[in-house]
């Protein structure tokens, strides 16, 4: 069975995962470099620096602890 989600998370999905255009795309394009992630390789990892911002232009994302 799926946990549950509470109803603040539900409120703030269009802010955590918003739709992007083509156009917001590719203003965002100057704040990064693109960047292509093997299959189960880390995008960020506890305890390191990571970047500002990491926008996901396709693909799937699992989030997980270590050791789990």
């Amino acid at each position: 069975m799926a946990p549950s989600v509470s109803p603040t998370i539900a409120a703030r999905r269009d802010q955590m995962f918003p739709v992007l255009s083509d156009v917001d795309i590719e203003r965002m394009r100057r704040f990064g470099v693109p960047r292509t992630y093997a299959a189960g390789e880390p995008i960020v990892v506890a305890g390191t620096v990571s970047p500002g911002l990491i926008l996901i232009l396709s693909g799937k994302v699992e989030i997980t602890q270590a050791g789990g």
